[in-house]
């Protein structure tokens, strides 16, 4: 077969050295490195600008770059996702007189082959059977025997979709632009060509990004077409299926959003905390939520529904799970440009006591504060800081799409504790959405929580532990509240658990 052809050439190539170092131990270079150990490759080291604080993985030795005993007999695998940066580290590497650097060609090959599994569940569970709490243990005793594989499709997917000659994306007009700017620009992924469209545009009209929009029909003229659906589409899977296409929905492509990959053991570690979780939840509406919210993640098997099929409206303010007052002093943690202000002044018609604003990218503050000032400005106050658990300067990547503090990131920020910053000020209710610093945030709130007792609106989606953290870190420190859980969106992005 072919693919045995390259994989064993891939191999032998790879033998040839007395010894391999992988740069970089996160989403690639963790499959890639068990895949050669498993295979009888002398790895001899990891190298990541995280030794120290990651010791070793696989029993290999973390150490920081251009540490190497041979050169001339050791192979350097850059296990690096962006495209970009990993082609500055390879003239890092030609600079530093390394002179067995592995080829993209040769590293797509060996993604392939690391990442290939197959995610697909071969049991006879049937979800509708079972009870709330049976599906929870099934999903975790899943991800301990699976090791949590699922966790690399994401990673497999970008390979497959980097290797593809014609990618065609499916969903709003706006879609191709937000997988332009959350996957493909970082990732190397310059191959896409159409835009799936089921009605009837004249073939030959481009979309803004130079789409060329096609039917449904006139797929299977494309060679070897791979689609790119924007949410689950249950008619038009079927069609693609039928026609032999292959297709993949974005939500897959963001599922682990900021979450690190987490072993079986972890997951055994964590199986009772979540279903203390899943205990003090009162109303069923959110105990379903929180259950296909965790298997869709980490057992889609044990899932009944897609994320867009569990989705509800009213993100923060009109979720029906509380009522707002006109006299409601709002932290808006994660404030952006103010869409939820917007929002929060709709809701209570603009009658309130006080809004705290709290915006970290500064370019992103400012715009916060033109777009504010058309309300009662005496009343809102900004900050142009992050919210944590420590008053300090915090490493920052200000991506826009997803600003986040950031170890591995060059800028600084300023971020402060809540229950300094609002130490004599009455908080009714707090809302944040802080792209994955949230647990951080609440702990240094924790004395405005615990005393005041507002109603909170967590974003709980950027890290999977927070799933069950927050609901039971905010009950911990105040007995009194009750927790509630909804799903605002057709992907993992839009996860909420509210306390009130």
């Amino acid at each position: 077969m072919k693919g045995q052809v390259v994989d064993s050439e891939i191999m032998k190539y790879i033998k040839s050295f007395n010894s391999t170092i992988i740069w970089g131990c996160s989403f690639l270079g963790i499959p890639v490195g068990k895949y050669l150990l498993e295979s009888g490759v002398n790895v001899v080291n990891y190298w990541d600008i995280k030794a120290g604080e990651i010791k070793e993985v696989h029993g290999v030795k973390v150490v920081k770059p251009f540490v190497c005993e041979d050169k001339q007999n050791t192979l350097i695998i850059t296990c690096i996702g962006n495209n970009n940066l990993r082609q500055e580290l390879t003239e890092q590497l030609i600079n530093e007189q390394f002179p067995n650097i592995m080829s993209d060609q040769s590293l797509h090959e060996l993604y392939k082959i690391a990442l290939k599994g197959d995610y697909s569940y071969h049991g006879n569970d049937n979800p509708l059977k079972m009870s709330k709490l049976e599906r929870i243990q099934k999903a975790v005793d899943y991800a301990v025997e699976t090791d949590n594989k699922l966790w690399y499709r994401p990673y497999e997917i970008i390979e497959r979709l980097r290797i593809s000659e014609s990618i065609c994306l499916a969903g709003s007009q706006d879609f191709p632009e937000l997988i332009e700017k959350c996957i493909f620009s970082e990732n190397g992924i310059n191959n896409v060509k159409f835009f799936l469209s089921t009605t009837n545009e004249k073939q030959g009209q481009k979309l803004a990004d130079n789409l060329m929009p096609i039917s449904l029909d006139r797929m299977g003229e494309i060679e070897s077409p791979v689609v790119v659906l924007q949410e689950y589409d249950k008619e038009l899977s079927i069609k693609l299926a039928e026609m032999k296409i292959n297709y993949y929905f974005f939500g897959d492509l963001i599922l682990n959003v900021f979450t690190p990959y987490c072993n079986g053991q972890w997951f055994k570690t964590q199986k009772n905390l979540i279903l203390d979780a899943f205990n003090l939840i009162e109303d069923e509406f959110s105990q379903e939520i929180f259950v296909e919210l965790l298997c869709n993640r980490i057992a889609p098997h044990l899932a009944t529904k897609t994320f867009n099929q569990f989705e509800t409206p009213g993100k923060y303010f009109n979720h029906g799970i509380f009522e707002l007052s006109n006299k409601e002093s709002l932290v808006d943690a994660g404030a952006y440009i103010g869409d939820t202000i917007d929002d929060f002044m709709s809701a209570v018609d603009q009658k309130f006591d006080k809004i705290f604003a709290f915006e970290l990218t500064y370019s992103t503050f400012k715009t916060l504060e033109h777009n504010v000032s058309r309300y009662d400005t005496t009343k809102i106050k900004l900050f142009n800081q992050g919210l944590y658990d420590e008053n300090k300067k915090v490493c920052f990547d200000g991506s826009d799409h997803r600003a986040h503090i950031s170890n591995d990131a060059s800028d600084t920020v300023e971020v402060v504790r809540l229950d300094d910053a609002l130490e004599s000020e009455l908080v009714t209710l707090i809302k944040m959405d802080i792209e994955g610093s949230e647990m951080s945030a609440l702990r240094g709130a924790r004395k405005i929580i615990a005393t005041q007792r507002p109603r909170l609106a967590i974003s709980i989606y950027h890290k999977l532990p927070d799933l069950w953290e927050v609901p039971l870190y905010v009950k911990n420190l105040n007995s009194q509240y009750k927790i509630s859980f909804r799903n605002h969106g057709p992907n993992v992005w839009y996860g909420y658990c509210y306390a009130f």
